[in-house]
C-alpha cells in the first residue's frame, strides 16, 4: 500500500511513500459527513410530507364542519330550532347558537355561528332591519 511505480528510461523504480491511511480516514469522515447532511434531508423532507397530509386532512374536517354548521343555520331559519340552544331573546328577536364540528384521521375542526330570527309581528322601537340576510340590530337609548 503506498507503493508508486516511477518509470526512468527502460527500468522501472519502486518509491515508497509512508502515508499510514490519511486517505481512507479523510474519506471515512467525508462519508460520515455526507451522511448526517442525507439523514437531516430526509428527516426535514418526512416532517414535511407530515405536515402537508395534516393541512390536507384539516382542510376536509372544515368543510364537513362548515357542510354541518350551514345545515344547522337552514334548519333554525326554517323555523326547526328544538335542537338548538336559544341564547338571547330581545323584541321580537331570537338568537340560536348553531354549531357544527368533524374530525378526519385526527384533524378535529370545531365552528359556531349566532342565528337571529326576526319576529316581524313585533313592534320594537328602533325596529330590527334585516340587510342582505344578515341581521344589524342597534340597542341603545332613544336618539
Amino acid at each position: 500500500m503506498g507503493d508508486i511505480y516511477q518509470v526512468k528510461g527502460e527500468r522501472a523504480e519502486i518509491i515508497m511513500i509512508n502515508q499510514n491511511g490519511f486517505v481512507l480516514v479523510t474519506v471515512l469522515l467525508l462519508l460520515t459527513v455526507i451522511t448526517m447532511v442525507v439523514m437531516r434531508v430526509v428527516e426535514s423532507s418526512v416532517l414535511e410530507s407530515k405536515m402537508s397530509n395534516y393541512l390536507a386532512q384539516k382542510t376536509i374536517a372544515f368543510y364537513k364542519a362548515e357542510t354541518e354548521l350551514t345545515k344547522a343555520e337552514d334548519d333554525i331559519l326554517q323555523g326547526k330550532t328544538g335542537k338548538y340552544r336559544n341564547i338571547q331573546h330581545e323584541c321580537g328577536v331570537e338568537f340560536y347558537l348553531a354549531t357544527g364540528s368533524s374530525e378526519f384521521h385526527g384533524a378535529a375542526v370545531a365552528l359556531q355561528s349566532t342565528v337571529a330570527v326576526v319576529d316581524k309581528s313585533k313592534h320594537c322601537n328602533p325596529p330590527p332591519q334585516e340587510i342582505s340576510g344578515h341581521l344589524a340590530w342597534a340597542f341603545g337609548g332613544n336618539d
